[in-house]
């Protein structure tokens, strides 16, 4: 049976000094628990090998998880570029080059999701990549199941990081982060 330690295992060194660590353990930990097969989907998706502190590699880590405990896993990216380096690096996820909106509304089954993970459109200084993440979990939120862990990345702090308007909209609706940090963490009602 996997545990905790596998995680730390496999890749504390090369995530534990990162932004990300904390809250990878805390998801990895919850789909550990949930002791079954999981489905996971993700926007945006590992670009560069071994670039954990700049991308994060959060493909590799949720394809490592699928290993594990069995499952499916599905990334959404706009970038052929990417969706191919990414396939590369993985045996379990299937890659989706669509626009991550259009495809959490065309290509998945919300009510199946364990875990959505909102790391597309990079960060910007402008509106454009906090309205985008609004839009894609706008586009399943009413459909994903009770329990289902949902991630945005780049959360550089309160007022700056591509959580925004998510982390807003989920209050209005009394839904506080489980873990508030640069991946900020919630879990559905």
């Amino acid at each position: 049976m996997i545990t905790l330690a596998d995680f730390d295992a496999k890749f504390s060194r090369h995530l534990e000094n990162t932004r990300r660590w904390h809250a990878f353990r805390l998801i990895v930990s919850d789909l550990i628990a949930r002791g079954r097969p999981v489905n996971i989907v993700e926007t945006g998706c590992a670009r560069t090998p071994d670039n954990w502190s700049g991308d994060g590699q959060s493909t590799l880590v949720w394809d490592w998880i699928l290993d594990k405990v069995g499952g499916t896993g599905l990334s959404m990216d706009i970038s052929q570029e990417n969706c191919a380096a990414a396939a590369a690096q993985v045996q379990h996820f299937k890659m989706a080059c669509v626009d991550s909106v259009v495809g959490l509304r065309t290509m998945v089954k919300p009510e199946t999701i364990d875990f959505l993970y909102l790391d597309s459109y990079d960060l910007t200084e402008t509106i454009d990549s906090p309205t985008h993440h609004l839009a894609e979990l706008a586009s399943v939120y009413a459909r994903l199941p009770s329990d289902c862990l949902i991630a945005v990345d780049d959360c550089k702090n309160e007022q700056h990081g591509k959580h925004r308007f998510v982390r807003d909209w989920l209050s209005k609706m009394e839904v506080e982060p489980e873990l508030r940090g640069y991946v900020t963490v919630w879990r559905k009602p």
